[in-house]
């Protein structure tokens, strides 16, 4: 504990040398304390007004409960700027901000852009009240704390890759790598007709570490197909038991390695019988540079009986062209359409626009985070082949 904090205080004094703030700064902003908590509240709602422009946002406060609890963490941070108290624990709560950034995959991006926001708020509000006097040591402090944010964030960042990537090498060494399975049911009788192999990680302790966590990573670090040639052969392995249909995801990454689509000749050659209850998906939002290639592998598995899906449809380019070309027999309709179906008219057009071109081609669709029963009831009246999401199984492993 002595030593941590000898190097938090080294630190306090490194960064208030470096932007030359001072006592005399730390009361000047302890002055401001008073008119800048009767602007809280505007603070709180101009922030959300301006970050909710940004879809990594979006994507963080997903729901109330989080806003909420984020709203009272920004309430608690932005009052702590005028403390006057910029001591040991004041970084620490800095440094705990950014490491809970980098836990969630938040980016640097979400960062600068809030900070930058602060900055122009404050800025304002001094104008407003002419206050220009404090204009400079306001300044310092917002620089002072994007500077510990961004670097805290960095170093954890760095931690964590270098942690995930060690976890995945055991994962692989260990054969704790597995595949939880998803239904996807028929629309017109709800029955399950397949099932989607869905990578997990199991630690020791039983903890299942969900592909978010790990995939980024793997696929930074070029470690990503040797998971693909994992759920493989796990995959491959269960069906003795499993004895219905299947799908695994690809990437274009896998199918560009030559590695894993030799492994997956061979796994067809030895059991062929399988290659007719196997679907593979390939990521839509994925850029695809080489058509010839992929093509080439579609033609080689389908001798085989394999079914090829374009997942998360409507993500991406959805280049209608370029499916046809490569005898897609399902489109996976992205899930963010998907999930806002009963109150958004935009998603609806969009779903209804995919699927009568796609039953116009021959091809069957199917929804993904189907999570509710008026999202169902939406799917099936737009007519909609096939659903998968939580409304009827969660990812669970083989046994269960």
């Amino acid at each position: 504990m002595l030593q941590k904090a000898a190097i938090d205080h080294t630190l306090v004094e490194t960064v208030k040398h470096n932007y030359q703030f001072d006592e005399h700064d730390a009361l000047a902003m302890k002055n401001l304390a008073s008119l800048m908590e009767s602007r809280t509240n505007d603070f709180v709602d101009e922030f959300y007004d301006f970050i909710f422009n940004f879809e990594h946002a979006k994507a963080f406060l997903k729901n109330e409960e989080i806003i909420d609890l984020h709203n009272e963490k920004m309430k608690s941070w932005f009052l702590d700027l005028f403390s006057g108290n910029y001591a040991e624990p004041y970084f620490a709560s800095l440094e705990q901000i950014s490491e809970t950034h980098s836990r969630i995959g938040l980016s640097t991006h979400y960062i600068n852009a809030s900070i930058n926001f602060v900055r122009r708020f404050l800025l304002g509000t001094l104008v407003t009240h002419h206050r220009l006097e404090y204009m400079d040591v306001v300044e310092k402090i917002i620089d002072i704390n994007l500077d510990v944010l961004t670097s805290a964030y960095m170093q954890e960042d760095a931690k964590r890759m270098i942690r995930t990537i060690k976890m995945i090498k055991k994962a692989l060494d260990t054969s704790s790598m597995q595949p939880y399975y998803q239904p996807i049911v028929a629309n017109d009788n709800g029955e399950v007709v397949k099932y989607e192999c869905l990578v997990r990680i199991i630690e020791a302790d039983g903890t299942v570490v969900v592909p978010g966590d790990f995939l980024p990573i793997a696929k930074q670090v070029k470690i990503y197909p040797d998971i693909t040639r994992a759920v493989l052969l796990h995959a491959f392995s269960h069906y003795e038991q499993l004895q219905v249909p299947f799908s695994v995801n690809l990437s274009i990454d896998d199918i560009e390695d030559s590695e894993t689509t030799s492994l997956i000749m061979q796994l067809l050659n030895e059991q062929p019988l399988i290659g007719k209850q196997l679907t593979f998906e390939i990521l839509e939002s994925e850029q695809i540079d080489n058509y010839e290639l992929v093509g080439d592998f579609i033609q080689r598995v389908k001798m085989f009986g394999v079914k090829i899906a374009i997942d998360d449809f409507g993500s991406g380019f959805s280049n209608f062209e370029q499916i046809t070309k490569m005898a897609v027999d399902y489109l996976k309709i992205d899930g963010s359409l998907i999930r806002e179906l009963p109150d958004n008219r935009e998603s609806r057009l969009a779903v209804e626009s995919i699927v009568d071109l796609a039953t116009k081609l021959g091809i069957a669709t199917v929804a993904e985070f189907v999570s509710s029963k008026e999202v169902y009831q939406a799917v099936k009246e737009i007519g909609v082949t096939y659903s998968q999401g939580y409304f009827f199984g969660k990812p669970e492993p083989l046994r269960e």
